[in-house]
């Protein structure tokens, strides 16, 4: 009787754990660096939301629940009153990952940037 239970105990411990290990494995994690010299207000990055970011901050990372029906592939910011933005291609895979403001040249409305990998 004891060694059944155990063995059930164990087995339940088992599934949990590896259930858990899948969940984390399987999630697209995106973070923003603020490379540039301006304010960037009211920043969305494929539909999720970011806290205002001054030139040098980062935000935290934020899970992407990202639906095609409703979200958008893109990168919204107002800086100076310049409503900015730009279509982004999605990541295939999941992991971290870092898009990185470098520049903004707000005569032509144009947001620079690199996008890493950070697994």
């Amino acid at each position: 009787m004891k060694t059944s239970f155990f063995l059930l105990l164990c087995s339940i411990l088992i599934f949990c754990e590896s259930h858990t290990v899948l969940e984390k494995q399987e999630q697209t994690k995106i973070r923003v660096i603020n490379n540039s010299s301006y304010e960037l207000t009211n920043l969305a990055l494929f539909s999720m939301r970011f806290n205002n970011l001054l030139p040098g901050d980062t935000t935290a990372y934020q899970v992407m629940d990202f639906d095609e029906l409703k979200d958008d592939p893109m990168i919204y910011c107002i800086v100076d009153q310049n409503n900015l933005s730009l279509f982004l291609k999605k990541p295939e895979n999941e992991g971290n990952f870092t898009y990185s403001i470098d520049s903004l040249d707000l005569t032509m409305k144009r947001i620079y940037f690199n996008m890493t990998t950070d697994n």
